[in-house]
């Protein structure tokens, strides 16, 4: 059967799919006599990816005795993300930000409650070298940085006004960090007074073209303005570490090297680095349910599946943000009159959305003798932490250095309104001793979940609970040695009991 009867292609929401096309697709999910599966990719994964992969997906479900449709809803993200991450990667002040914020984080943390005042730097120069290493192992700066414990409840701002001056006073000599400041701000198009440059006068460098927050920048030019450059860089500065450091307290951190990249890019690249890209991605899957089909993808897949009979098998998979719009999916199915099966790869979406649209509705998952037909494949924390956010050829390949850990600990870092926001697929948010245990939506989540997620690696006398992946993107890849598609496939297969 031809591919574009599999295939349902959107474009922010609206159907790009010809209507004679799209009926044709559920023309054959209705006459197929098998389970009908529908297969979300990621929200990061280009149409041209999407499409290409779509015939392996078609073909390995056709093994499994379903019929496939594969929504293709969003095209081009990760090439947009990847240029601006590769571009920040590349800045000078960005380096520098993210070794001296990493450097005074841990010497106050090293210092301990009672050794604050003073500032002693503990931790080697981070070079690109040290960045590319952490990234390639564990997922975090050399064993150096094994020291920094924080008591829970611990207060970072005590003595607050001595430990301030004390990274204030540090900071105020550092002619570099001053004079990258200076060359990001002219590259803006912002002046700087030359009398406001302090000692960095002198070393002067030629303005520097630069992603950082414009708006942050003329904040800053205006406190140089009257503090002067080396005090206004340096008070930046003590914000990021002070801010890093309070993670720690908290637990909200994600390891040293990447809470001090999250919280340099929360301070000074917020914009381009990944939280508007993501916000749109998700709001995609909104705008897919919000017209009439055929127009709108979402409304005319709820249509499509209508037609099929309520005593067929249909199985929603979704692998990272997917899950997000299976979520939406289920929000809208009342009156539909049949249930899904539902599982989810690496899920990307927030506990407290996740406990809203698929616990509160989990009457739309079909019953079976274990309970409602759900199921999670995600990586354990071991392997979450030391996958690497992007993994290309060069020169994207040099991203390692940029950002150590998984796509979902960036999301849940940085693109979402508050830090270390819990997303379904991170098993940190299942430890009972977390902060967020007892957020009434993760705690919901975790209770669901129970009994009904494979962490992988896992290995199972079960060829329905076997998981292989090690990345974030080798879920959804039906290809060869991946246990866990070939776990989902036998789930399609075989069904749940």
């Amino acid at each position: 059967m031809p591919l574009e009867r599999h295939l349902i292609e959107m474009d922010g929401g609206r159907t790009v799919t010809a209507p004679a096309t799209l009926d044709g697709v559920f023309d054959g999910a209705v006459a197929h006599d098998g389970p009908v599966v529908v297969h979300f990719h990621g929200g990061l994964v280009g149409r041209s990816k999407a499409v290409v992969g779509a015939p392996g997906t078609v073909e390995a479900y056709g093994r499994a005795g379903a019929y496939a449709i594969v929504p293709v809803w969003r095209t081009g993200v990760l090439e947009v993300l990847a240029d601006s991450w590769l571009r920040i990667a590349g800045e000078a002040l960005f380096k520098v930000l993210i070794d001296r914020v990493a450097g005074l984080a841990h010497a106050h943390l090293a210092a301990g409650p009672g050794g604050r005042g003073t500032v002693d730097r503990t931790l080697p120069e981070v070079t690109d070298e040290v960045m590319v290493a952490s990234a390639e192992g564990r997922g975090d700066f050399p064993a150096v940085l094994d020291g920094p414990r924080l008591p829970e409840g611990t207060d970072v701002g005590e003595p607050r006004a001595a430990a301030v001056e004390a990274l204030e006073l540090e900071l105020l000599a550092d002619r570099r960090l001053t004079a990258e400041f200076d060359a990001a701000a002219r590259g803006a198009g912002l002046e700087v007074p030359t009398g406001a440059r302090g000692l960095s006068a002198a070393e002067t460098l030629p303005p520097k073209p630069t992603l950082a927050d414009h708006d942050v920048l003329r904040s800053l030019q205006g406190d140089a303005s009257t503090r002067g450059l080396p005090l206004a860089a340096a008070k930046f500065t003590v914000n990021v570490v002070l801010r890093v450091v309070g993670r720690y307290a908290a637990r909200t951190h994600h390891g040293l090297h990447a809470t001090v990249v999250e919280e340099v890019l929360r301070a000074l690249y917020f914009p381009v680095a990944g939280r508007t890209v993501w916000d749109e991605i998700k709001g995609y899957t909104r705008k897919a349910f919000e017209g009439e089909a055929p127009e709108y993808g979402g409304t005319a897949l709820l249509e499509g599946l209508a037609r099929i009979p309520a005593e067929r098998r249909v199985v929603l998979v979704g692998h990272s943000a997917g899950t997000v719009f299976i979520a939406e999916l289920l929000r809208r199915a009342r009156g539909l009159g049949r249930t899904f099966e539902v599982v989810f790869l690496a899920p990307a979406i927030r506990m407290d959305e996740f406990a809203a649209a698929v616990v509160g509705r989990a009457d739309l998952l079909t019953p079976t003798p274990s309970g409602p037909a759900f199921r999670v494949f995600t990586m354990s924390d071991e392997y979450e932490a030391a996958d690497t956010l992007v993994r290309l050829p060069p020169p994207v390949g040099e991203l390692k250095a940029f950002y150590p850990r998984s796509l979902l600990y960036f999301v849940s870092g940085l693109c979402e309104p508050e830090v270390d926001a819990p997303l379904l697929g991170m098993q940190r948010f299942f430890d009972p001793g977390h902060w967020a245990a007892r957020d009434q939506g993760v705690a919901e989540s975790v209770r669901f979940c129970e009994g009904r997620t494979v962490w992988s690696v896992a290995e199972h006398a079960d060829d329905r609970l076997r998981a292989s992946s090690s990345s974030h993107s080798g879920f959804g890849e039906p290809i060869p040695g991946n246990e866990t598609m070939e776990s989902v496939l036998s789930l399609v297969r075989r069904g749940w009991a």
